[in-house]
């Protein structure tokens, strides 16, 4: 019975962990999915840099368009630069750009959250499936050879001892109260 007491109490404690933990994993499932639906969206706005733009990489763009411009080409390749295609990559980065510079840091910090956020539901959701106990027993209950306490003869004694004080108190308030009459009736006279 006693180990049943303990089993109920672990089980009574661990319950109340999960829907604690799991509340926690829910709350950052949600924040899981905000993050994602913010990454997606960041996605799809790079995608359409990428393909109705022709942006992919905001450094090493920036550098190869401006040795087309300036000619800075070296080999051979210098007098064959194709200036039309040039012109228009390096309006289409003045004009989109600065925007793709911003969703990629955009992305990045999403992507550093969202990889936070994941650590943090991943420990959440383990710690809601783990099976702790919450109780330790020293030594093994056992049923005991003979009644140790209380003896009968002690309770019945503590009984005979109240019950004879509690007597004497009303013995003594009716005693009173007949003395006082006694009193009254012999001021009166």
């Amino acid at each position: 019975m006693v180990l049943a007491i303990i089993d109920f109490c672990n089980q009574k404690i661990r319950n109340i962990h999960r829907q604690k933990y799991f509340e926690v994993v829910l709350s950052l499932g949600r924040t899981l999915e905000q993050q994602k639906a913010q990454l997606d969206s960041v996605e799809k706005e790079l995608y359409d840099l990428r393909t109705n733009y022709e942006l992919i990489d905001y450094p090493s763009q920036a550098s190869e368009i401006t040795r087309g411009f300036l000619r800075t080409v070296d080999g051979s390749n210098s007098t064959n630069i194709n200036m039309k295609d040039v012109l228009r990559m390096k309006s289409n980065f003045e004009q989109h750009a600065g925007r793709m510079a911003i969703l990629t840091q955009r992305r990045n910090d999403i992507l550093r959250n969202y990889a936070e956020f994941e650590l943090k539901y991943d420990q959440a959701y383990y710690d809601a499936q783990k099976e702790f106990t919450y109780t330790n027993v020293v030594t093994p209950p056992f049923v005991a050879d003979k009644k140790s306490y209380p003896v009968r003869w002690l309770v019945m004694l503590y009984a005979m001892v109240a019950s004879l004080f509690f007597s004497v108190v009303v013995i003594s308030i009716i005693e009173n109260r007949k003395i006082n009459e006694e009193l009254k009736n012999i001021a009166r006279a």
